[in-house]
């Protein structure tokens, strides 16, 4: 069965348009028109310097780090990695971020990863 919608109003127009493609409000638009820009859009994402350190975690900080951390999020060149227990923590800001930082700007460039913060894994 066909569901029948309202018809939408200008103010939802003009609120919905910005993040609307066009002629979606209008009834959708075709799929076929929309997906090149989707597909490029992932392809973008799976080229993004930060996932290289995702799939090369172990060799950029060691085995033994890569057991008890894992790569969190990149944003603006600070990555955050989280660690899974408190003592972890607490020697790898001690003794291994410098050293760290300096791993990941090797395996990711110096422009890409400018800051290390370290944190308790959520969940975990």
């Amino acid at each position: 069965m066909n569901k029948v919608y309202p018809p939408v109003s200008d103010r939802q127009r003009r609120r919905h348009a910005q993040w609307m493609p066009p002629g979606a409000l209008d009834g959708g638009v075709p799929i076929g028109s929309i997906i090149g820009s989707v597909l490029s859009s992932v392809k973008r994402q799976e080229q993004a310097p930060g996932n290289a350190l995702i799939k090369d975690w172990d060799a950029v900080v060691g085995k033994a780090v890569a057991a008890h951390t894992r790569p969190g999020r990149l944003v603006n060149g600070d990555l955050t990695v989280f660690v899974d227990s408190s003592v972890w923590l607490s020697e790898l800001q001690r003794y291994a971020q410098r050293e760290m930082l300096a791993n990941l700007q090797k395996a990711c460039g110096a422009g890409t990863v400018r800051k290390v913060r370290l944190q308790l894994d959520p969940g975990r």
